[in-house]
């Protein structure tokens, strides 16, 4: 069975991150997650290489 996956951990933070005002770099994992999506081909951006989460489209 041929699975991806990520696994980032943050050293700082609890459940329920929200999209902003995350501690260190756990602030990080909306675009780390937005990037990861596009790399599986869920999502796809508007413009090619765009790093802006109002540039991706489901």
């Amino acid at each position: 069975m041929d699975i991806s996956s990520s696994l980032h951990i943050f050293p700082y933070g609890g459940h329920g991150y929200t999209v902003n005002k995350n501690p260190g770099s756990a602030n990080m994992w909306p675009e780390i997650t937005l990037e990861w999506l596009r790399e599986m081909k869920y999502i796809q951006s508007y413009l090619s290489g765009s790093k802006s989460t109002r540039n991706a489209i489901i």
